[in-house]
């Protein structure tokens, strides 16, 4: 009896082992809060009205059905990462499944990155060279460095978000057979390795932080409940034993 209890004690988990599994969720939660937090809805609201200025800018050296298609994928991520917010605030169980709503923030910026990925790509001239020829990846790459500023708490979703966004077109800048867009493509790679690398020591920092947090708060609880039993047990204790 002794060796099947504690066979199943073992196949159960340790506490400790319980223990880090709910700090990790907790420390989820916590990131997922933190996203949204910094994800309002004019944030997401931008997203179109970059496509606008730049199929404002690229006028008609741009086909005309990218540019549609291009504007029309990004309301489809407006309609789809507005969603994903209002559920998550409506949600009141959201720290209670981390990893599900963490899963769909992946898919928002997925989808984000894979519309600017294609739509630049699609819509950018080749040969064009002037100002034409660099507003489209300076403007994505400043709408990049935001995205990252404000995403940093989910790492996942930056990877995914800048490595859609600029692959495609720094691919087709590559290939193109032109110096000036072959060197652009090269250093859209570089600032991707360089935004990945700040967004993985954020993210650090931001999990570190969290983590303790959530430490101290479980060890405020367990000596909180520890000094309560000591109380209900010498309460219930006789005099004399004093």
């Amino acid at each position: 009896m002794g060796r099947t209890a504690g066979g199943s004690w073992f196949r159960s988990g340790s506490p400790a082992t319980d223990g880090r599994a709910v700090g990790a969720a907790a420390v989820r939660a916590a990131l997922n809060r933190l996203v949204f937090a910094n994800t309002p809805p004019i944030e997401i609201l931008v997203n179109p009205f970059a496509v606008l200025v730049a199929m404002t800018a690229l006028g008609e050296a741009a086909p005309f059905a990218a540019r549609i298609a291009f504007f029309a994928g990004s309301l489809v991520v407006v309609v789809s990462n507005s969603t994903i917010y209002y559920a998550f605030q409506r949600d009141a169980a959201k720290d209670t499944r981390p990893t599900w709503w963490h899963a769909w923030l992946i898919f928002g910026a997925a989808l984000n990155g894979l519309v600017w990925g294609i739509g630049s790509a699609a819509t950018f001239p080749l040969p064009d060279p002037g100002f034409i020829a660099a507003f489209l990846p300076m403007l994505l790459a400043g709408f990049a460095g935001g995205y990252v500023a404000s995403q940093s708490a989910s790492l996942p979703s930056v990877v995914a978000f800048i490595w859609l966004a600029f692959t495609p077109l720094s691919v087709r800048l590559l290939l193109s057979g032109e110096s000036l867009p072959a060197m652009t493509g090269g250093a859209m790679l570089f600032y991707g390795a360089i935004l990945s690398l700040f967004s993985w020591t954020t993210f650090r920092s931001l999990r570190e932080t969290i983590l303790l947090r959530v430490e101290k708060g479980n060890l405020v609880r367990a000596l909180e409940t520890s000094s309560a039993k000591f109380e209900k047990i010498t309460e219930n204790l006789p005099g004399a034993v004093f």
